[in-house]
């Protein structure tokens, strides 16, 4: 469904990091005790989908995926959290979510730890639901080939984190990531570096600045804020400009949205989002709009869209908790056609569900 821009560089998996991650999470949780606390978690998921057309289902319009996953999360008196999460396909190889352990150090404020994080582990920076101009680490646009009920930005990379506070809820924050290749053998090593403050404003919630620096490659420089009147609100702005003697022009992204969560006459709880993404050098827009409604305790209906000069994506879908764990999900999406002479395109509806133990 959606892409990145040319200027985001793809991430270079480590696989051969990947088990020895595995390894020494499940050595530190031992030598350290958190045995004790281990929360093992498994889900189970499939899902298929058709493509139906004026003339029915079309033929190699279907796609289906199934597997299931498996994790632990371990807890030694809140100073040290390990997770790990894998996810085991019939047509792929495993594939680790995430690996990493937490460890709280003391520190300089009062009632605040120094935290450090070593492995796979996601990582939010900027502001956004499905756009974020502030997010150097994962791009402005997550890599996701349509429209579903889930979440979107759910990305992890291998990574070393400093986390120190500032004060009540303001912090600085160093990342270090593997390098990426450009394509051919140079690689580029990453690293970067945020501050957040919340300062005591009615309609202003929060701020953020940072800068991620591609080595011999390209500064990444953002800024992101977010706040409330009516709507909850955030943007994010951010620019992607080449290292010196590197070919190119600096890219530009602006990105923001508003959320409100009301009820209606009969108290039916409705989230209403709204999303945008601005190129300027290109004068690109994208647009996300969303409406989520929690009908009863167990089913919630929705609708959403993805506009984009080349793409407009809409998508109807329902999430159904039919029993404690299990979860049925359904959702039609269909590509709008670009003019009043172009046919309707075929829909894809995609039926599926998730088991969580």
């Amino acid at each position: 469904m959606v892409t990145r821009r040319a200027s985001a560089r793809p991430r270079r998996p480590f696989a051969s990091l990947g088990p020895l991650s595995v390894a020494a999470l499940v050595f530190l949780a031992v030598e350290t005790g958190a045995y004790a606390n281990v929360v093992p978690t498994g889900e189970v998921f499939a899902s298929g989908t058709a493509a139906v057309g004026s003339a029915g289902v079309e033929e190699n319009g279907d796609y289906y995926a199934a597997g299931f996953r498996i994790g632990v999360d371990a807890d030694k008196n809140g100073d040290f959290k390990g997770s790990a999460l894998v996810t085991v396909t019939e047509d792929a190889s495993p594939a680790i979510d995430r690996a990493y352990a937490k460890v709280r150090f003391p520190w300089i404020v009062e009632d605040t730890a120094f935290r450090l994080t070593l492995g796979k582990a996601p990582l939010a920076w900027g502001k956004g639901f499905l756009f974020n101009a502030g997010d150097p680490i994962f791009a402005a646009i997550p890599d996701v080939e349509r429209l579903s009920t889930g979440a979107y930005r759910v990305d992890a990379d291998w990574m070393a984190v400093a986390y120190a506070p500032l004060g009540d809820f303001s912090f600085a924050e160093a990342v270090a990531l593997p390098p990426i290749p450009d394509g051919g053998d140079t690689e580029w090593l990453r690293s970067g570096a945020r501050i957040a403050v919340t300062p005591a404003a009615r309609f202003f919630h929060s701020a953020e600045a940072g800068y991620l620096y591609e080595r011999d490659a390209a500064h990444k420089p953002f800024v992101a804020i977010d706040g409330s009147l009516f709507f909850d609100w955030y943007a994010a702005a951010s620019a992607d400009v080449p290292a010196r003697g590197k070919s190119g022009e600096a890219e530009f992204g602006v990105s923001g949205g508003i959320f409100r969560l009301f009820r209606l006459i009969d108290r039916t709880p409705i989230a209403a989002r709204c999303e945008f993404l601005l190129y300027p050098r290109h004068d690109e827009w994208l647009w996300y709009p969303s409406v989520e409604a929690s009908i009863t305790d167990t089913l919630t209906v929705g609708a959403q869209a993805f506009l984009a000069c080349e793409n407009k994506t809409t998508a109807l879908g329902a999430s159904w908790q039919a029993r404690q764990g299990l979860e049925l999900t359904a959702l039609a999406s269909t590509l709008l056609p670009e003019n009043s002479r172009e046919g309707a395109h075929p829909v894809d509806v995609t039926i599926g569900f998730v088991a969580r133990f």
